[in-house]
């Protein structure tokens, strides 16, 4: 999904997690550091933001908000 939506190698990071929040992150690095791990992340791009919910049952929701 990012990949489809952005060419860029590094995002601006809002997070649950404290030592990444607030900083910028390598796309690569958000799959085993952020996506689907259940915490709410919001992860900007130039073009897009992608945002992941906090997990209650079940996976967690996502949204991708084109800019």
């Amino acid at each position: 999904m990012i990949y489809q939506n952005t060419n860029e190698r590094k995002c601006y990071i809002v997070s649950f997690y404290k030592d990444i929040d607030q900083t910028m992150i390598k796309v690569e690095d958000l799959f085993y550091r952020v996506i689907g791990l259940g915490r709410v992340s919001i992860m900007i791009f130039t073009n897009m933001a992608l945002i992941e919910t906090e997990q209650i049952q079940g996976p967690a929701m996502k949204y991708v908000l084109k800019l």
